[in-house]
């Protein structure tokens, strides 16, 4: 996963880490694609918003339970390259958990 994210204010919230990290929160813990995607910025936007596009009809199902079927997610920043004042280069290592005893190892770019 590569995402890009713009930052525009200062202060910890606002800051390249505090983005990403309300970003993956969103999207991994919250299961909010459209919280995550209000982060979001060029390609990495372009590519939640066909993503949005593709889970929308199962999103709708009155009966969805998504918490039920949710893995355990857990992230953790492993490395920053600062690229200047306001942008950063930001990895995580993530590891999901499923219901069903599975585990997956990810790295996410941001």
């Amino acid at each position: 996963m590569f995402l890009i994210f713009t930052t525009l204010s200062c202060g910890q919230k606002n800051s390249p880490k505090g983005v990403a990290d309300k970003f993956l929160f969103r999207y991994f813990i919250e299961l909010n694609q459209r919280g995550a995607l209000e982060l979001a910025t060029g390609l990495a936007r372009q590519k939640l918003q066909k993503e949005i596009e593709l889970t929308q009809s199962v999103r709708m199902q009155p009966d969805l339970d998504l918490n039920a079927q949710k893995p355990f997610i857990d992230y953790k920043l492993v490395n920053t390259q600062q690229r200047d004042g306001t942008s950063a280069t930001l990895y995580y290592d993530v590891s999901i958990e499923t219901k069903a005893g599975g585990h997956q190892k990810r790295e996410a770019v941001i």
